[in-house]
Parts: C-alpha cells; sequence; structure tokens
C-alpha cells in the first residue's frame, strides 16, 4: 500500500479500531433497520473515528500548543489567586506540565514523569532519570517525552509503552502530529520525525545548534539551528530558510498568519514568513533570558523575559509596546492568557500577573524559584519549581 508525502499514518492498533469500529457501526444501522422497518436507514455510511490530539486539553505540550505561542484560551485572575496545594513530583527541576481534559497533569522533572491528579495526589511516579521538557500528550492518552540518552519514550499507566534510539539529546518537547507520529530537534544538528510505533520517518540535518522546540506552522515544520529559521514539509524537506544574522536565543513562536518570530543573542527580533522572508527586524537591545520563551497574545503582539529589562512586550509589527522593570530582570518562562495579561515567576520566587499595559495586578510568593512557565488553565494556575514541587493557584472564594 502507497502512502501521500505527509498524509496521516495510523498504526497497526488504530488501523484494527478503525476497521472494527466500522464494522460494528455498519452493524448497528443494520439492526436499527430491522427494528424500524417503517422507514428507510442507509446503510453503508462510512463512520470516521477522530484522531489526533484533543483540543480539549488546555495545555497539551511544551508551550501549550504546536505552535509553542505559550498563550492559554483561559484569562488569569484579576486578584491575586491563594496556593491550593503543593505536590512533590521528583527532585530539582520540574518542567511546566502538559494539563489534560480531565484536569490530570503529566509532570517531568530530573526523576523522570509523574502523574497527578487534579487533586494534587500523585497517581503513579516513573523513575527514568532527567527528561527533556514539558511531556506532550498523544492521541492515545499518553505522554511522549526526551530521555537520556538521546531517546524518545511514550509513557503511560507507570511504565514506558514506546521507545526509539535518537542520534542525540532531545531539544524541550516533542510535537505531535495529528497522526500520532513525533517530531524532535536534537543534539546532534539535526530534525527528526518517528511514526506513531518508533519507526524513523526521517532525520534532515541542520547548519548549527538547535534552540528552541520545533514548531508547526500551517503545514510545515519550522526549527531554529543557529542563526537560521527553517521551514520544511511534513517529509523533512527543507523548504525555506532565513539567516537573521546572530545566533538565535528564543523561539520560533508561529503567530497566527503563520510567521516565526525569533530573538537573537544580541537581542534582535525578527519575524520569518513561511516563503523565508524577513517581514520584522527590530534591535530591542536586550539582553533575552535563556531559560525564558517568546509568548504571543490573540492580537498578535509578544511577550518577553529579559536579564536586565524585565518583561518587555512588542507589538505585531514589532515595535515596543511597554517594559515592566519593577521587578527586577526575569530569567524565566512566561505565558499570556486571553485577555492580555502576563503571568511569569521572578527571580525572588514571586508569581505574577501583568496587565495588557503591563501594569502588576498581583504577586504572590511561592517560597521557591521557577524557571518555567505558569500553566494556566480554567481552574488553576500552575507552577513548577526547583524545589522538586508542583503547586496549583486558585482563584480566591467570593
Amino acid at each position: 500500500m502507497t502512502r501521500r508525502p505527509g498524509a496521516p499514518m495510523l498504526g497497526l492498533a488504530s488501523a484494527a479500531v478503525l476497521a472494527s469500529a466500522v464494522v460494528l457501526a455498519s452493524a448497528a444501522v443494520l439492526a436499527s433497520a430491522a427494528v424500524v422497518a417503517a422507514r428507510p436507514v442507509p446503510v453503508g455510511r462510512f463512520v470516521e473515528i477522530p484522531y489526533g490530539v484533543s483540543p480539549r486539553h488546555p495545555w497539551p505540550t511544551g508551550l501549550g500548543d504546536d505552535r509553542r505561542s505559550a498563550r492559554s484560551r483561559f484569562e488569569a485572575p484579576a486578584v491575586a489567586p491563594t496556593r491550593a496545594w503543593e505536590t512533590r513530583v521528583g527532585v530539582g527541576r520540574v518542567f511546566a506540565p502538559a494539563v489534560a481534559a480531565d484536569g490530570s497533569m503529566y509532570v517531568g522533572s530530573q526523576a523522570g514523569v509523574t502523574l497527578v491528579a487534579p487533586d494534587g495526589s500523585v497517581r503513579w511516579a516513573l523513575r527514568m532519570g532527567l527528561v527533556s521538557g514539558t511531556p506532550a500528550i498523544t492521541p492515545e492518552g499518553f505522554a511522549a517525552v526526551g530521555g537520556q540518552p538521546g531517546e524518545i519514550r511514550v509513557v503511560g499507566g507507570g511504565r514506558i509503552r514506546q521507545r526509539a534510539s535518537v542520534g542525540g539529546g532531545v531539544r524541550g518537547s516533542p510535537l505531535v502530529l495529528g497522526d500520532g507520529s513525533l517530531v524532535v530537534a536534537a543534539y546532534d544538528q539535526a530534525l527528526h520525525r518517528y511514526d506513531a510505533e518508533g519507526r524513523r520517518l526521517f532525520r534532515t540535518s541542520l547548519a548549527g545548534a538547535v534552540r528552541g522546540m520545533p514548531a508547526r506552522s500551517r503545514d510545515r515544520l519550522v526549527v531554529a539551528a543557529g542563526e537560521e529559521v527553517l521551514f520544511a514539509t511534513l517529509d523533512g524537506v527543507v523548504a525555506e530558510r532565513a539567516a537573521v544574522g546572530a545566533e538565535i536565543a528564543l523561539g520560533p513562536a508561529v503567530a497566527a498568519d503563520g510567521a516565526a518570530w525569533v530573538l537573537t543573542v544580541e537581542g534582535t527580533l525578527c519575524a520569518v514568513e513561511p516563503d523565508g522572508s524577513v517581514r520584522v527586524r527590530n534591535e530591542l537591545g536586550v539582553r533575552p533570558a535563556l531559560s525564558s520563551n517568546l509568548a504571543i497574545a490573540r492580537d498578535g503582539s509578544l511577550r518577553m523575559a529579559t536579564g536586565d529589562a524585565g518583561v518587555l512586550a512588542v507589538g505585531a509589527a514589532g515595535s515596543e509596546r511597554w517594559r515592566h522593570e519593577a521587578d527586577g530582570p526575569i530569567i524565566g518562562g512566561l505565558t499570556v492568557d486571553e485577555a492580555g495579561r502576563t503571568l511569569v515567576v521572578t527571580v525572588r520566587g514571586e508569581l505574577i500577573a501583568l496587565d495588557e499595559d503591563g501594569q502588576k495586578l498581583w504577586g504572590v510568593g511561592t517560597g521557591s524559584r521557577s524557571d518555567a512557565p505558569p500553566v494556566l488553565t480554567e481552574d488553576a494556575i500552575y507552577v513548577a519549581t526547583f524545589g522538586g514541587t508542583l503547586q496549583a493557584w486558585t482563584r480566591p472564594s467570593p
């Protein structure tokens, strides 16, 4: 059987489920026709079985979505939240959790992967050493993560269900495509894609060290390597590339129009179009926080953390809007909500919220350092700490 390039590929188990579901659906239709013989009932209907990562997951992967936009579809509270619980999930550094539709959370740390229930209780913990970042939820509801030495691992139910060897350590959170295949960028200076059964589909060499995680721009994969932003087909063929003039520090984060934003180590912000042209180049004159990220608000404006200017906001055209320097330098990740508010943890361990104009709404002490972007859902803000814990902050009671 042949397959069009880039077309979704279902594994053997998924194909069997599809075939079984179609047979059962057809049988059900025939049974209904026998019972209700007074009116015609169509038979042989095509029944489509949904596949892909459910859009109901509030935060299914690193930086929230396949564009790595770091934007939540929920609104942060306008007043200071209260801490509902704190749970130990590992040792040392903890990455931002991946949050599923049922409220359960896959959390990666220096110890492995832990599944945490909505009330903060630990359902299971899989000790497998340092992982690469936030786990990414797969269509089956499992979690994919990079592990040592140079592997992709799919975990669920407290055990490793699938693994594939990569030529180098995985960068950040895997990108999960609709067919269950996984795309990762690795320290071997290459972009990789594996199918749902762990078979390699391609390995594409990159001209430089990878920064950030692979992202999705419509029907293209986007990755930053060295001084270049590259757009590749789903088959791994590099279609366009753009040099930005300096080593890339943050990004790519992909806007709704498909443009990929990156920030260089010299503080130059660039927006690269899918055709390889550079639409925006603005020398902001800031020092990027290398443990941070770019976040894209609904209006297309950006937020970024800097080591010398606090939080910086830039409009969709690339011009600076505001800086929030009152809370000092920011070293960690940040998140923007549906209303344009920004959530970040300061170097003093304070979780703060800034409004759409950069004014501080509130701040609460977490008691620990964190470089993970806060994860905002409908019910809570989750903060992963360097103390090996995950905290949940909820809206105060009326």
